[in-house]
């Protein structure tokens, strides 16, 4: 995974878009997750993530399978 940095919100890529591009797994989720509960961020999670509202929703209920679904990875 490429090193992801955020500073006061001023987000440099989103997990949305480093798994479009391809430079980050499904599975690197987590570690975008454990981010935001660890800083000190005003953004929803959703919005850290790069997602719409309805899209983590998605996510919480179908997990990754609905990240393959949703947000198609470059190979």
């Amino acid at each position: 995974m490429k090193r992801i940095s955020y500073k006061n919100d001023r987000k440099t890529m989103t997990f949305v878009d480093a798994l479009k591009n391809g430079d980050v797994k499904y599975d690197d989720i987590d570690t975008y997750i454990n981010m935001w509960h660890k800083g000190n961020s005003t953004l929803t999670i959703y919005e850290f993530l790069g997602m719409k509202k309805e899209e983590y929703f998605m996510f919480l209920k179908y997990h990754k399978k609905a990240l393959k679904k949703m947000f198609p990875r470059k190979k």
